[in-house]
C-alpha cells in the first residue's frame, strides 16, 4: 500500500511537503481536512504498527510529548504522524523512532533552522557529527554521498 493510503483518512487529505533527514521512511507534512499532520509511508508489518500506535497511545497518556495517532475515518489507528523530531515553538516531539540515536543523543539535535537552539559552534559540530553518520550508516547511494560531501574538518 502506498499513498493512496491517505484515503482511510477522508478525501480532504494531501501531501504538502516531504520532510527530510531520515533514510528509513518517507515523510511528509498534510493537510488532513485543514489540520496539518505529518504522515510517514514506511515498510513496518501490521504487527509493528500495532505495538507502535498503543505504545504513542499510552506515553501521551501519561503526558510525553510524542506524535499522537490519528484515527483514519473507520477510527482505526495507525501512525499518521511517526523527519525524525518536529519542533514548536513551546516544545520538540521525537516523531520517528526508527532513527532516533539512543547511542549519541546530540545527533538529532542537528535541526532545520537549529531548532534546539544551539550555539553557533555547537551546531556546527553536531552539523558534521550528523552527517558523517548518516553517510557512514547508509547504503552507497545518492542520499549518503550528498551528506559525505558536507563532512568537513571542525
Amino acid at each position: 500500500m502506498g499513498w493512496e493510503a491517505l484515503g482511510q483518512w477522508g478525501s480532504h487529505v494531501a501531501r504538502v511537503e516531504r520532510l527530510v533527514g531520515g533514510v528509513a521512511n518517507d515523510v511528509w507534512s498534510v493537510n488532513l481536512g485543514g489540520r496539518l499532520a505529518v504522515a510517514r509511508l514506511g515498510r513496518r508489518s501490521d504487527a509493528d504498527l500495532a505495538w507502535e500506535t498503543e505504545l504513542l497511545r499510552h506515553l501521551d497518556r501519561e503526558g510525553m510529548a510524542v506524535p499522537v495517532p490519528i484515527p483514519t475515518t473507520d477510527g482505526r489507528f495507525f501512525p499518521a504522524n511517526p523527519g525524525n523530531v518536529r519542533v514548536t515553538d513551546d516544545q520538540v516531539v521525537l516523531i520517528d523512532w526508527d532513527e532516533a540515536h539512543v547511542d549519541v543523543p546530540d545527533l538529532d539535535l542537528a535541526l532545520p533552522y537549529n531548532g534546539a537552539g544551539l550555539d553557533a559552534a555547537t551546531l556546527d559540530v553536531a552539523e558534521q557529527a550528523a552527517a558523517a553518520w548518516e553517510a557512514a550508516v547508509s547504503w552507497d547511494d545518492d542520499y549518503s554521498k550528498r551528506r559525505l560531501a558536507e563532512v568537513r574538518p571542525v
